[in-house]
């Protein structure tokens, strides 16, 4: 996995011990013993909710098609978490420059980097 990869994996709640389908963004893979973590966050289709600190990605967008998405979607950069690499279900495909240089510079904003 790369940064920027966008994976269909059960992301967790914050709030429970549950997890909901969700497609995500590949942060980073961490090697863990014989396999490796990956650092996610979360795409959301629910746009309304899609702050300045999120990076909308609309599907009329030139680099729509690359992510393989359904619907428009917004990447959640405060919804971040940490799962082993074999959870990952299905790998879509990813997110395009632009939009990858975005979500980084909203990322390191969002950690205060």
């Amino acid at each position: 996995m790369k940064q920027g990869d966008i994976v269909l994996v059960p992301f967790p709640h914050a709030d429970s011990d549950e997890s909901e389908l969700h497609p995500a963004v590949v942060i980073a893979e961490v090697p863990f013993g014989n396999s490796s973590d990956i650092i996610l966050s979360m795409i959301s289709s629910n746009i309304p909710k899609c702050t300045s600190d999120d990076v909308l990605i609309n599907n009329d967008d030139p680099e729509f098609p690359v992510t393989k998405l359904k619907y428009s979607s917004c990447v959640k950069t405060a919804k971040i978490a940490t799962i082993s690499n074999n959870r990952i279900r299905h790998q879509l495909g990813r997110l395009g420059p632009n939009k990858n240089q975005e979500f980084t510079q909203k990322l390191k904003k969002r950690l205060a980097l």
